[in-house]
């Protein structure tokens, strides 16, 4: 059928799409996931070089990414440098919005960019039930220091922004024109399905990420997901 290639959001241990990955090879799917890169257009590029050196699909092979949080802008920045390699693009939750933009740069400019907001705190182990879908980033934290967020800094957030503000200008929007599909709700959701080529979108409630969501909830995102790839490989044909 394909392949498809999931970004991991920032801070998120690529092992939590275990279960997702299971389910989507059951359907016929061959299925890699990526960490997050420290930045955007690094995360790009090693999207770029997985597709090209690793997954090396046959010209009959769909390529769908998958995004959620940070990973979305990186899936946006491949689409532009090398849209011919990726056949649509699923975005859930994605994060389009940073709210320390303005404080980040005031702190780059300063030079105090390898320090970190006060917001950011180093990792302390839950006292709490890890046995849950919804806990799996906790639990894989736990079983495996080498999963365990490092506090992010000023200058990681100020990279944020900048790759936002860039990605998601709409003249560049508007020349994508490979499919996207949109899943959530909230700030700038609604204009960036607009100011895209091809988008569909479809609102998400808030609340746990859909992946790591219990069954009445993940059930109609890995149903879409799924929907969303094969109208993807169907086009390849």
């Amino acid at each position: 059928r394909g392949h498809i290639v999931i970004l991991a959001g920032s801070g998120e241990p690529a092992e939590v799409y275990f279960e997702t990955v299971r389910d989507l090879t059951a359907q016929g799917w061959t299925v890699w996931v990526l960490d997050a890169a420290p930045d955007p257009v690094g995360g790009a590029a090693a999207l770029r070089n997985l597709v090209d050196n690793v997954v090396r699909p046959s010209e009959e092979d769909a390529v769908l990414v998958a995004a959620t949080d940070t990973g979305a802008v990186t899936g946006l920045l491949a689409l532009e440098s090398d849209p011919r390699r990726i056949d649509g693009l699923f975005l859930w939750a994605p994060r389009l919005v940073e709210p320390l933009a303005a404080e980040a740069r005031t702190q780059v400019k300063r030079g105090l960019g390898r320090l970190s907001p006060s917001s950011e705190h180093d990792w302390v182990r839950p006292d709490y039930d890890l046995s849950t879908r919804a806990t799996l980033v906790e639990a894989w934290r736990t079983a495996n220091p080498d999963l365990r967020p490092k506090r992010r800094t000023w200058a990681w957030f100020d990279g944020q922004a900048g790759a936002l503000v860039t990605t998601l200008s709409p003249p560049r929007l508007a020349a994508v024109q490979t499919p996207v599909l949109l899943i959530g709700q909230g700030e700038g959701l609604g204009e960036l399905c607009r100011d895209l080529g091809h988008c569909e979108p479809r609102p998400l409630p808030d609340g746990v990420p859909a992946h790591l969501a219990t069954e009445e909830r993940r059930g109609p995102w890995l149903e879409a997901l799924n929907v969303f790839a094969d109208s993807a490989a169907a086009h390849t044909l």
